[in-house]
């Protein structure tokens, strides 16, 4: 007499992922992250969700994620789905919304100041320095000796 053992097929999701929440928020990108879900079995993968579409699917024993290509100032919802090798989805977890940060213009540090020379052109807006003072040429001219940026203020406006 032969026995057969008859295999019982997985019908329980997994718990839902708990505790979502955005770890970084820049104006293009969140960091998301998550507690992981249990399942009888094993949990495979997590699925992504913006809104009410999937964007991702990760390795089930990864519990987070980088969402990117956002715009800046924007609002987003997001949610995580567990699923296991038979494919049993878990309920969602819970929703969070999250608002991308305003992108700010760059930053221009002006150029260092150079020391004041004679016989040098200047232009409107070079920074120089003279005597431990910052000056930004007010006029295009040409420097001579007499017109050093402390005694010649219609050239020099001091910083």
């Amino acid at each position: 007499m032969q026995t057969t053992s008859a295999t019982t097929p997985d019908t329980l999701a997994p718990t839902a992922p708990s505790n979502l929440h955005a770890h970084t928020v820049s104006a293009t990108s969140v960091s998301l992250m998550w507690s992981s879900s249990t399942d009888n079995v094993a949990v495979s993968s997590y699925d992504i969700y913006q809104g009410s579409e999937r964007i991702a699917t990760v390795n089930g024993t990864v519990t987070s994620y980088e969402v990117t290509g956002l715009k800046s100032s924007s609002t987003y919802t997001f949610s995580i789905k567990a699923k296991d090798s038979a494919g049993n989805v878990s309920v969602a977890s819970n929703v969070i919304t999250v608002t991308t940060v305003e992108s700010s213009p760059p930053v221009v540090e002006p150029d260092a100041p150079k020391a004041w020379a004679e016989n040098t052109s200047y232009h409107i807006g070079d920074r120089v320095i003279y005597k431990e003072a910052i000056y930004i040429c007010r006029q295009a001219h040409t420097s001579i000796y007499t017109w050093t940026p402390s005694e010649v203020l219609a050239l020099w406006l001091p910083e």
